[in-house]
């Protein structure tokens, strides 16, 4: 509101009048400016933070239902594999087992292969040194004048030399 004091003016005539004259002009402010537009604003904006609020809280718990999903999911895919892995891992054991048994048994075999080997090679060895002996004593026997015979334990008979013959 604005009230003006000492109006001069003039009438149709152009006479100017002295009289104080006091004139109210009201001047509404624009709307903008008023207590119910700013009313309006506050609750717009206020019900625009709670709608907005309401939409992310429905939005985190819809993707949170998700993530269980997933979770409960995923959870249910490892404690399959868990049983799988688990069943492989006794299999294994088992196996392990078996060829430990079976490691165990062939290395006792290899080590009685090794000692009949070693003995084979010490009869073989005593069989040559032997049989170098029995053609040393075979020339010996064939070539001598005297008589040799060899005979088993019975005392039959088994090889003659020639000196033998012509006795």
């Amino acid at each position: 509101t604005t009230l003006f004091r000492s109006l001069k003016a003039t009438n149709t005539e152009g006479v100017w009048i002295n009289q104080e004259k006091q004139i109210q002009i009201i001047i509404k402010p624009p709307f903008w400016k008023t207590w119910w537009f700013r009313t309006i604003v506050i609750i717009v904006i206020g019900l625009t933070i709670a709608i907005s609020f309401r939409l992310r809280i429905r939005s985190i718990r819809k993707h949170n239902e998700q993530l269980e999903w997933t979770v409960h999911e995923r959870t249910a895919d490892l404690q399959a594999t868990n049983v799988l892995l688990e069943e492989q891992h006794a299999e294994l054991q088992q196996q392990k087992e078996e060829i430990f048994a079976h490691k165990e048994l062939l290395e006792q075999q290899n080590q009685e292969i090794s000692e009949q080997r070693d003995e084979i090679m010490a009869q073989r060895d005593q069989i040559a040194i032997t049989n170098a002996e029995l053609q040393k004593l075979s020339i010996v026997a064939s070539e001598t004048d005297n008589s040799v015979i060899i005979a088993d334990k019975n005392g039959n008979i088994e090889w003659a030399n020639a000196g033998f013959e012509r006795l």
